[in-house]
């Protein structure tokens, strides 16, 4: 188990190279012409927050928390999910 929650952990630190600077664009972007992508930031910034446990996961003293474990095996379900999402979605511009 520690062993997949290293990988866990590692996969969600990978996503998140996406997902960081997608929520600084949108943000920064005021959520484009309507406004509506401001409704991602909180889906967003959930998958960013995601990168507290996956850090203490990396810790030996955490290494084997099941309730790590069970977070980032829902964290990476989710935002793998979501990734999978946004790169297959063609844009409307």
């Amino acid at each position: 188990m520690r062993r997949v929650n290293f990988i866990l952990a590692t996969i969600l630190v990978i996503i998140n190279f996406y997902f960081i600077p997608l929520t600084f664009v949108i943000l920064k972007e005021n959520g484009g012409s309507m406004g509506f992508g401001l409704y991602l930031v909180p889906i967003s910034f959930f998958i960013n927050l995601l990168l507290i446990p996956a850090f203490y996961s990396f810790k030996d003293k955490y290494r084997g928390s099941k309730l790590l474990f069970a977070i980032n095996v829902i964290g990476v379900f989710f935002s793998l999910s979501l990734f999978w999402l946004f790169i297959t979605t063609t844009s409307l511009d």
